[in-house]
């Protein structure tokens, strides 16, 4: 009869049952069961009111920021502020340069002794490549962003409408495209699944080495924008 005076009291707000009620062994613990619920809610009320958004007066003064305290500008010695190859020099250095000379002929001798290539398949024309080829490598890549065409195979083209001399100067489009399917930047190996970065593995010396250098040679100002398009 107990039981049915509480179900009765509080069913306007509670939908309880008896079975439900029965899992309380005694009065006291029902009240403490529903005081909880009551704070539960009031806490929910709470964190309600904070994350509404105000409207901001632009009458108001705006808060204080961090103070900056960056020496900002180069940091590193041009000789020929003009000279867009000291600039790159300052970042591919002899350093990385050959490293990745290395990573490069290793792992291209690994693939050609693992794979047999035939008879007169042209890998048997592969040489070692070297940090000035690579460089030259590299400004080929470069000028192919800033003249474009439809296909790689058309930069060396010998078609008087859309010949481009440039790139057969530089390199010939074979060992171009050698060093395009050999070049490396990190052991194998040394990709294990405990990698920090297991997405960032196969560039990861490169990338490490290459943001170091980019905090010694320039510090920019407090206000950045980033163009994500890049």
């Amino acid at each position: 009869m107990a039981q049915k005076r509480k179900l009765d009291y509080y069913n306007d707000d509670f939908d309880f049952d008896t079975e439900s009620l029965s899992s309380f062994e005694s009065d006291e613990d029902f009240v403490h069961s529903i005081s909880s619920s009551e704070d539960d809610s009031s806490d929910e009320e709470d964190f309600s009111s904070v994350r509404q958004w105000c409207k901001i007066d632009s009458s108001s003064p705006a808060p204080s920021r961090f103070s900056f305290i960056g020496d900002v500008g180069m940091k590193a010695c041009v000789t020929n502020i003009s000279d867009p190859l000291e600039y790159f020099e300052l970042f591919f250095t002899d350093e990385i340069v050959n490293h990745i000379v290395t990573e490069t002929n290793i792992f291209a001798a690994e693939n050609l002794n693992k794979f047999k290539s035939k008879e007169h398949s042209r890998t048997h024309h592969w040489s070692e490549t070297n940090a000035n080829e690579l460089r030259i490598f590299f400004a080929t890549l470069i000028l192919q962003g800033i003249i474009t065409k439809p296909t790689v195979r058309m930069f060396w083209s010998k078609r008087k409408l859309i010949e481009t001399p440039s790139f057969s100067n530089l390199m010939s489009s074979r060992r171009f495209d050698f060093i395009m399917q050999f070049i490396h930047f990190d052991r194998n190996e040394n990709a294990d699944s405990s990698h920090p970065q297991p997405k960032l593995k196969k560039i990861w010396t490169v990338l490490n080495y290459l943001q170091k250098k980019f905090s010694e040679v320039y510090t920019p100002e407090q206000d950045i924008c980033i163009d994500e398009s890049l």
